[in-house]
């Protein structure tokens, strides 16, 4: 582990102006660092911090960053708040101390924003703002809480836990226009109540699922019955669907097995094709397909 080099005493002149792409792994760096980064890089493009377990409160203020990726790093608030050309923001594998710890990722200016995730869908680590409106179960969508240029996103679900699923279709309206979801099928380590079939056609329409997502990826698939009802809601009512990939975890049971080959009978709203394959063999991050 390597400590960021103390910014204060530097001149306020200084300026990294030929600095595109910077990452930092396994280095304890402060929100004053990065700030300072930040604001004297004005062409830096890409920007990844990864294995930071120093507790950090990031704010991106940069007119010229495209891409930020945050991973495996113990962050208390994410605060896009100025950055009109971002087109990537990934988020993975946070760290927690023993403890609550509550991640805020709150998206504020970033009209160009085209791939996001993942978002962990647990309200005690996670929570999200768009528009300084919290996201919940329930609410009511406005322009102002919705980015729709996202086409690409990734979601953490736990699908045995009751009030995560509910989080659901309030996300899905957010984001209007993804055409690829992936979801990451979380730890099953506790089920606070099961989610039928009923529940997602009461939920009403999801125009997202109906007519824009081409691609769904599953990962580390449990074949619950929480997540194989999500799925046969959204086998039936995605029209313009293309491709299904079903990601099983490295050492799938045989109920796993038996899921997935009944998802295969499922009556789709669409012809998309369906591929199964192991979790070993694909990153955990979300990519541009």
């Amino acid at each position: 582990m390597w400590k960021f080099p103390d910014t204060v005493g530097l001149p306020r002149a200084t300026c990294f102006r030929n600095l595109r792409d910077l990452g930092l792994h396994n280095v304890l760096a402060e929100r004053s660092d990065l700030d300072f980064i930040l604001d004297r890089s004005p062409v830096l493009e890409t920007l990844c911090v990864q294995g930071n377990v120093l507790k950090l409160r990031i704010r991106l203020v940069s007119q010229s960053l495209r891409c930020v990726k945050i991973i495996g790093c113990f962050i208390e608030e994410i605060f896009v708040l100025d950055a009109p050309n971002l087109e990537r923001f990934i988020y993975s594998d946070a760290w927690h101390p023993v403890g609550n710890c509550t991640t805020t990722v709150k998206i504020g200016h970033a009209p160009k924003l085209h791939l996001l995730g993942y978002l962990v869908l647990d309200p005690t680590k996670h929570v999200l703002d768009v528009g300084n409106t919290i996201i919940k179960a329930g609410i009511g969508m406005s322009p102002s809480t919705m980015l729709p240029g996202v086409k690409i996103m990734a979601l953490e679900v736990r699908f045995a836990v009751r009030n995560d699923v509910k989080m659901i279709p309030s996300v899905r309206r957010c984001f209007p226009n993804v055409e690829t979801l992936h979801i990451m099928s979380g730890k099953d380590d506790q089920s606070t109540g099961k989610l039928n079939l009923k529940f997602w056609h009461k939920s009403g329409i999801i125009e997202c699922i109906r007519s824009r997502i081409k691609l769904l990826v599953v990962r580390d698939f449990k074949g619950g019955r929480n997540e194989m009802a999500f799925l046969k809601f959204f086998f039936q009512t995605a029209l313009v669907l293309e491709e299904v990939v079903i990601l099983l975890p490295d050492d799938p049971t045989d109920h796993m097995y038996r899921k997935v080959v009944s998802l295969r009978h499922i009556e789709r709203a669409s012809e998309a094709s369906f591929t199964v394959g192991k979790q070993v063999c694909s990153s955990r991050l979300p990519s541009e397909r």
